[in-house]
């Protein structure tokens, strides 16, 4: 897939109710939350541009499962409002679901539901060591569908003219959706803002694309770049990436003068951590063949930060229980 080629757009201010919305929901104790995304469609780039967000409605009840929150009365009123008054399409639907079972019956529910629906949102939030903000989104492109991480510069600025306009937040409101008007002139909050700019660069990570034979060059790999900027940023960690001009292997740069270098195989080969001395220090897989690779890695490193070692003064690579290093 190429990421120049996909890109969906929205407005910062969207994603500001989102994450309200997801807070809400958790305060619940709900499973999964959820609504819809209304906006414009670019024929020519196959690109859509989010107006209008809503959530599941004041009724919504996660007990009654993600079909009937996508298929709900009032997923219905707000579409024809939306439509008839503003001429935004039903574009499809954002989720935030805590399981994966949850996730894929949205995403089978949005793209078997025959060709009404093209986007699909995912949303990851995490609370418990400082709020952390990702995302990815599938796109029907015919009869398949393509995805991408949420980047930093598919989001536009400030509100879209539509969350703007009192009237239309006033009458989605009287549908039950607690809607946020922002006719006052209100700016995008900071915290919204400040979890917008942590997501991870679309030029970054375009620039670091070079090569079939890095890790990051698949579609998998995207992925596992993704996990490692939410890990890192639920940690109040933003790497530095950037990549060795010679060899392209991908690097995280860390406070305190520490690198993270990634092989070309990763996550078969686990990466290793250097210091400005250049001493590095390794870490090793767990056995178990299921474990979450990118929280390990991250895990790790907030570790190894928070208690380095000691310097040598021999210098060299930093190991600790015989040549293998840690087993993180």
């Amino acid at each position: 897939m190429s990421q120049s080629s996909l890109q969906l757009l929205l407005h910062a201010g969207e994603l500001e109710y989102i994450v309200k919305t997801i807070r809400a929901s958790l305060n619940k104790n709900d499973r999964f939350v959820g609504g819809c995304l209304f906006g414009l469609w670019r024929n020519s780039l196959k690109q859509p541009v989010i107006q209008f967000v809503t959530g599941p409605g004041e009724n919504f009840d996660d007990s009654r499962g993600i079909k009937n929150m996508f298929s709900s009365k009032h997923v219905e009123s707000c579409a024809t409002i939306m439509m008839e008054k503003h001429c935004l399409l039903h574009l499809g639907f954002w989720f935030y679901g805590r399981e994966e079972e949850d996730q894929k019956k949205a995403e089978s529910m949005v793209f078997t539901s025959g060709p009404k629906y093209n986007v699909l949102l995912f949303i990851n939030y995490e609370e418990a060591r400082g709020e952390s903000l990702g995302g990815e989104y599938l796109l029907r492109k015919g009869r398949m569908e393509e995805s991408s991480p949420l980047f930093r510069e598919d989001v536009l600025p400030d509100h879209s003219s539509f969350r703007k306009f009192k009237a239309l937040t006033t009458e989605i409101n009287s549908k039950g959706d607690k809607v946020s008007p922002v006719h006052d002139g209100r700016p995008v909050r900071q915290n919204a803002a400040n979890l917008i700019e942590n997501l991870p660069s679309r030029v970054q990570v375009e620039e670091a694309v070079t090569s079939d034979k890095q890790w990051y060059a698949t579609g998998e790999g995207m992925e596992f770049l993704q996990l490692l900027f939410q890990y890192f940023q639920g940690a109040d960690i933003t790497p530095d990436m950037s990549r060795d001009t010679v060899t392209q292997d991908m690097q995280f740069g860390l406070s305190g003068g520490y690198c993270l270098d990634f092989p070309a195989n990763f996550p078969k080969k686990m990466p290793t951590l250097r210091a400005a001395d250049g001493s590095r220090h390794e870490f090793k897989r767990r056995s178990n063949s299921d474990e979450d690779v990118c929280k390990t890695v991250v895990q790790a490193v907030v570790d190894f930060l928070r208690n380095p070692p000691q310097s040598s003064r021999y210098g060299g690579r930093h190991t600790s229980g015989g040549r293998g290093g840690n087993n993180y």
